[in-house]
């Protein structure tokens, strides 16, 4: 892989971000972090929050839109394109991983098969819960929670909540705001 000005840059801007930004206290400088992924080429929404020990990679390729929450420890692999949308929550030690190796040839040693990348989408107003995995490639559909320590691989429709290894949907979400017999 070549080395281009752009390509160090980046990485020095993600060693500066995950080695020390990312470590700095809420109380204070929770506010930074937004404005420091921008600054990395994220494109990041007003009313973001950021929590601390976040690791960012491919912060070109992150979409972060407004009143989402991201939790501690949280890993965001952005090199395959990664989109939070509006109101979306992601528990803590969370990992979203859009890029990763290649294993198709048994006979070859995986770190010797190139990579796949492939994007992220997490839905309006979905909860990630604590230490789930996300795979490359999925979309989790709007207003979806899905429960803690699940993998996610493939697609989750919008208004369900899907827990497990693999995760799978175990039920719909529901409108209450229509639901005339809780008046």
């Amino acid at each position: 892989m070549r080395v281009t000005p752009r390509r160090l840059a980046d990485k020095l801007m993600e060693i500066g971000f995950n080695g020390f930004i990312a470590h700095l206290p809420n109380r204070v400088f929770g506010k930074w972090r937004p404005a420091a992924l921008r600054f990395m080429g994220a494109q990041v929404a007003p009313g973001v929050k950021v929590s601390n020990r976040i690791k960012v990679l491919g912060a070109r390729h992150l979409v972060i839109e407004d009143s989402v929450a991201i939790a501690n420890s949280v890993i965001l692999d952005a090199r395959g394109g990664l989109t939070i949308k509006r109101g979306a929550l992601v528990g803590f030690e969370s990992v979203l991983i859009s890029y990763t190796h290649a294993w198709p040839d048994p006979s070859r040693p995986v770190h010797k098969q190139g990579t796949v990348s492939a994007p992220i989408v997490l839905g309006q107003n979905t909860w990630i819960g604590a230490r789930v995995i996300v795979l490359p490639g999925t979309t989790i559909g709007d207003s979806t929670v899905v429960g803690a320590a699940s993998v996610v691989s493939g697609d989750i429709e919008p208004m369900s909540v899907a827990s497990g290894n693999p995760a799978r949907v175990i039920s719909a979400r529901r409108d209450r705001s229509t639901d005339s017999s809780e008046a």
